[in-house]
């Protein structure tokens, strides 16, 4: 399940629910953003999502 948040400012957050826990979706989704997260890093206004754990 996919949630998007929009907060007063704009800020858009998406939410992932994994229903089945014993499926590893999170590694390999996010590990494309991770590598391109130093390419990023040096521009200004752009961000790479990131997973937060709950």
């Amino acid at each position: 399940m996919v949630f998007s948040l929009m907060h007063e400012s704009g800020t858009v957050l998406i939410l992932k629910k994994d229903v089945n826990s014993s499926t590893p979706w999170i590694e390999r989704e996010f590990r494309p953003f991770e590598q391109l997260r130093p390419r990023f890093t040096a521009a200004n206004g752009c961000e790479v999502a990131g997973p937060v754990y709950l």
